[in-house]
């Protein structure tokens, strides 16, 4: 959030809000108590589905059951666009506000006494908190590198196990489903690319026909790579990876028709400037007589020859280096990496600060490099956690309040709740039994497409 704030706030709407219900909002005005809005329709288990709302009520309607359903909504004296929706489980009830917009009408409260939220499956059982046994994991870069290591060779956490170089590819979040007006779950309908397909700047994304007159169109801002597409209706847009060369000599006095020690006067920029691809380098004459010098990718400028008439740029490049993080065994290689195994244990956490360490264990001492084990810890706990520059912590418990406080640097891993919570009596049996062994702390968790919990591994071979 400190080093891009724009785009914390975006992650936040997209995946830190969850859905209470799809709602159906009509507008415009009729007497409190008639009846305006009709839903029916028919589950798939054949089961009839019929709700009445009057002027000034908010209803919920809720089909119970685990398949998509779509629903008929007759309008009566009020304006809605809406004449089918389709409710899918996951994104709750139906909501049904009939007071018109603005909503003129007080409704005292429109949640049900008896609702009760769809909750999220929270509990981890004790067959997935602790694992013992044979530990296989992979430690691969995001693309092809240098791999530094063979089968059979033992490593430990410190050894670097792959090393790449590639330009600096920023990511793009198209919002498109909200920018053409559509449900994020229609845009398989509208949006026709796939994942690892190349889109052009410029290029029509998706179009919505709203009405007879009106289309909403989307267009890509940014040449790229279709990376991900994501369940709230957006796209993210990868840089087109560029042809990586040391040096890029732009021949700008050539490009405007001048001679080379004149350019200094055109140029639109300055050594050690940072350049986007298709940017201005230098500029001659005004519209529509106007000649351009343009950048053929995203660098810095490291020269400017007035002999020759060039700009020297480099391109923008992002060094990758991969350690093991577990110390064990390569049982096999790969272009991108390798597969380590080993023996030990493994406990699961439930929530965790993305980041992956690997230190001493400490139950008591508490000093730099270490990964502290602590039932449950308050703020000064952790305020003398921090001063003493540990690498981790594994926790019970904590409130949520003091981390957010505090700024804390290093690693977390809680195992039970937020809250002052004990460690399972097993999880704090294992962790006393291993005081002072060598663990590697991996704290990132996801808990949407493809689940990932915080974990701690101890290897039996450090």
């Amino acid at each position: 959030a400190q080093a891009n704030p724009e785009l914390a706030l975006e992650l936040f709407h997209k995946f830190g809000l969850v859905k209470l219900g799809t709602l159906s909002a009509p507008s415009g005005n009729a007497k409190l108590g008639a009846e305006v809005i009709k839903i029916s329709g028919t589950t798939n288990a054949n089961l009839p589905i019929s709700e009445t709302v009057k002027y000034g009520e908010v209803t919920f309607v809720e089909p119970n059951q685990d398949e998509p359903v779509t629903l008929d909504m007759k309008v009566k004296k009020l304006k809605s666009e809406k004449r089918q929706i389709t409710l899918i489980p996951e994104d709750g009830p139906l909501i049904i506000d009939a007071r018109g917009r603005p909503a003129a009408n007080s409704c005292p409260s429109f949640i049900p006494d008896e609702y009760k939220p769809v909750t999220r499956k929270f509990e981890i059982s004790e067959e997935q908190k602790i694992y013992s046994g044979e530990i296989k994991i992979h430690r691969e870069l995001a693309i092809p590198g240098e791999v530094l290591v063979g089968e059979g060779d033992m490593v430990s956490p410190e050894t670097i196990i792959a090393k790449s170089v590639r330009a600096f590819l920023r990511p793009f979040f198209l919002s498109i489903a909200e920018r053409i007006d559509i449900p994020p779950r229609d845009l398989p309908s509208y949006f026709h690319k796939k994942i690892g397909d190349e889109v052009e700047k410029n290029e029509i994304l998706a179009k919505h026909k709203v009405d007879l007159v009106r289309t909403k169109t989307f267009r890509s801002p940014v040449f790229g790579i279709v990376e991900k597409i994501l369940p709230s209706g957006a796209v993210i847009v990868r840089e087109k990876p560029e042809n990586v060369r040391k040096l890029y000599h732009v021949q700008v006095a050539n490009e405007l028709y001048i001679k080379s020690n004149r350019i200094k006067a055109y140029l639109t920029c300055k050594v050690g400037d940072e350049v986007e691809n298709s940017q201005t380098l230098a500029i001659l004459g005004k519209p529509p007589h106007q000649r351009k010098s343009i950048s053929p990718i995203r660098g810095v400028v490291k020269g400017i020859d007035p002999e020759d008439g060039i700009v020297i740029i480099e391109p923008l490049l992002e060094e990758l280096e991969l350690i093991a993080w577990m110390p064990g065994k390569v049982e096999k290689t790969t272009e991108r990496g390798c597969i380590l195994a080993n023996r030990g244990t493994v406990i699961q956490g439930v929530w965790g600060n993305d980041k992956q360490v690997y230190g001493e264990l400490a139950r008591d001492n508490i000093g730099p490099g270490k990964i502290v084990a602590k039932d449950t810890v308050n703020s000064d706990d952790l305020e003398r956690m921090r001063d003493a520059n540990i690498t981790g912590l594994i926790a019970g418990g904590l409130h949520l309040k003091d981390y957010h406080d505090l700024k804390l640097s290093f690693a977390i891993m809680i195992t039970e709740s937020f809250g002052k919570n004990e460690f399972d009596p097993k999880i704090k049996e294992i962790l006393t039994a291993n005081d002072g062994r060598l663990v590697s702390l991996d704290t990132h968790t996801q808990l949407r497409a493809g689940v990932q919990r915080p974990r701690i591994i101890i290897p039996e071979t450090e």
